[in-house]
């Protein structure tokens, strides 16, 4: 289907089990106000992100890796019907920040922006200072990010988020989370405050994370799936079908060249079906039976007497310096790290080996990272 939302209630009502009753949330959007379009493209499918009522692409633009020698891969991604960006002021030294202003210069009418916070929780006072580096007067989504459960439904958050709204500097308010985002994602849609949420999600996590999928559906909640390509010797058209197939709205990813873009574009060109749902949990199978796969459920952080961060760790080696293959990221993101929660800080007692779901030696993993990242 192409330049039209892309139905997903004809089959999914084909299929059994937690991800067949993903067809009563979606009938929602269909019932809202014709939603709001933007930068529609043949070749491109769109869904209704959430209770937002934009209708974005299903495969989004990361840019995290964003810098100006890269910005005609995005530009190419634009012309073929991508219409979600996002960024971050730490992006990629805070590079990904300013390259992103220069392109929204002459192309904001074209994509909605989402912006991760500066900081965890809503920072009214460094929002000025990023729409002034991306050259607009207000983001379509803002993301808080990496909360506990308790914290994601601080009554503070509500309240910054809704003055900055009225001043017309935000519109919809997002969760995004790293560790453990089954966990994370049912409480921000329990909560009623947010109108997406962007959890870290594999292939390996992907069968578990359905239920979460449903829920979040049910409540008109969208889901902007990142990380997707960790853990996986899967293609990108299957990552992202699988992806879209489970129930996300749309699939976040770093695009660093014109064939990776293309790679991944190719997997959003038609209509998904139940056989690239299945095919996706199977290779999030054969992954977890090879064992090795950190699923960032975040297990290992929770127990550590030291407070180590080890899940963030784990995430700067796993994911930027092993699956990315850029030390630079990982470091960049280690070092956002408090010092007294590195890996110096481990007293090598191994609760963190000892809690981990699927068997890894978390501590050497742990030290390792340290060692190599810090190189």
């Amino acid at each position: 289907m192409s330049g039209n939302s892309i139905s997903r209630r004809r089959f999914l009502a084909q299929v059994s089990g937690a991800s067949a009753a993903l067809a009563a949330g979606l009938g929602k959007a269909s019932a809202q106000a014709e939603p709001e379009k933007r930068n529609m493209q043949d070749g491109m499918t769109y869904r209704v992100l959430g209770g937002t009522n934009l209708l974005v692409s299903c495969l989004s633009f990361g840019g995290i890796q964003l810098q100006d020698d890269r910005l005609n891969v995005l530009e190419m991604a634009v012309d073929r019907g991508v219409n979600f960006v996002h960024t971050n002021r730490g992006y990629n030294g805070g590079n990904g920040i300013v390259s992103m202003g220069k392109f929204l210069k002459n192309n904001r009418d074209r994509v909605w922006v989402a912006l991760k916070s500066a900081q965890q929780r809503v920072d009214a006072a460094s929002l000025d200072e990023d729409l002034r580096a991306l050259q607009t007067d207000h983001v379509d989504v803002l993301c808080v990010h990496d909360l506990t459960p308790e914290e994601l439904r601080s009554q503070e958050i509500t309240d910054k988020f809704m003055a900055l709204r009225d001043a017309g500097k935000v519109r919809f308010l997002n969760l995004t989370d790293h560790n453990d985002p089954a966990t994370r994602v049912k409480a921000a849609v329990e909560s009623g405050m947010y109108t997406s949420c962007q959890p870290s999600l594999q292939l390996p996590t992907l069968e578990g994370f359905l239920p979460v999928f449903k829920q979040a559906l049910d409540a008109n909640v969208g889901i902007v799936v990142m990380k997707s390509m960790n853990n996986t010797n899967a293609s990108p058209q299957e990552v992202v079908r699988a992806m879209l197939a489970g129930g996300a709205t749309t699939v976040l990813k770093t695009l660093n060249s014109v064939e990776e873009a293309n790679a991944f574009l190719d997997g959003v060109k038609e209509e998904v079906a139940i056989a690239d749902l299945h095919n996706g949990i199977e290779h999030g199978r054969r992954a977890l039976a090879a064992g090795g796969v950190c699923t960032f459920c975040a297990a290992c952080t929770e127990h550590c007497p030291q407070n180590v961060a080890v899940s963030d760790i784990m995430r700067s080696y796993t994911y930027y310096y092993r699956n990315c293959s850029n030390p630079k990221l990982a470091r960049e993101h280690y070092m956002e790290v408090a010092p007294t929660r590195m890996a110096s800080a481990c007293a090598g007692c191994d609760t963190c080996t000892r809690v981990c779901p699927q068997g890894l030696a978390v501590r050497e993993m742990v030290q390792e990272a340290h060692a190599r990242i810090l190189a």
